[in-house]
């Protein structure tokens, strides 16, 4: 499955994401002059790049699985990438300000991450962290199985605030991501799609594009149902 790293190798964005909206959560917070910054699933550093220049004396750790995605980061002062599992971080205990994952908790489990997370986080650290949520309580059937064989326990605000709080931190605030940057994630999705066609022929690629176009369309049709929630938390 190498080949779904390459196809997002040639895009800027990962994943849906707003640098104002990166901007402005993380300026709501307050951390010390110098803080210690871990971006797990920091993918190509979209993200990375608001927070290094939104604090420039910050030290920033960047992880991510895939290498290729962090060598556009080495080249930053603020940065050091890593290249690793998220169940595995190069972090001491209570070493941490602040722990920053946009659209990457998937892939551990929301409860899963946040528990082991945790311990990297000083007394009263942060943790900012975006995950798929239902946003309307009445997902047709079809809409639910999708983002279930793909999001397993997808739910609703209200229960991933309660999975934080017996996680053990405080929530803050759980600002919501706009239909506009889903949007302006995936125009150049459909673009490679469309160049990827001609390009190769092996099914097991072809399969995979197909499954892109399908959730392009059904984002399209069902896109107020669900959406990206930040959960801006606190360590108590």
């Amino acid at each position: 499955m190498d080949f779904i790293f390459t196809f997002f190798e040639e895009l800027t964005m990962l994943g849906p994401g707003d640098d104002q909206v990166t901007r402005e959560i993380f300026g709501s917070l307050d951390t010390p002059e110098s803080p210690v910054i871990l971006d797990v699933g920091s993918g190509k550093g979209r993200q990375t790049r608001v927070l290094a220049a939104a604090k420039p004396d910050s030290r920033i750790i960047a992880a991510d699985i895939h290498l290729p995605y962090l060598r556009e980061l080495v080249r930053m002062r603020e940065v050091s990438p890593v290249c690793g599992s998220m169940d595995s971080l190069p972090c001491k205990k209570n070493s941490v300000d602040l722990i920053w994952s946009e659209g990457a908790i998937y892939t551990m489990g929301f409860s899963a991450g946040l528990t082991a997370w945790r311990p990297l986080l000083k007394e009263g650290g942060h943790l900012v962290v975006s995950e798929i949520c239902w946003h309307r309580s009445d997902p047709p059937e079809g809409l639910r199985r999708f983002w279930e064989e793909d999001c397993p326990g997808i739910g609703s605000d209200d229960d991933r605030i309660r999975d934080a709080e017996a996680a053990g931190y405080s929530v803050i605030a759980t600002p919501r991501l706009s239909r506009k940057a889903w949007e302006e994630y995936y125009t150049p999705v459909m673009e490679q799609i469309e160049v990827w066609r001609k390009r190769f022929d092996a099914p097991e690629i072809l399969d995979f594009l197909s499954e892109m176009e399908k959730e392009i369309r059904i984002f399209e049709e069902y896109g107020s149902y669900y959406g990206y929630t930040f959960f801006i938390l606190k360590k108590e």
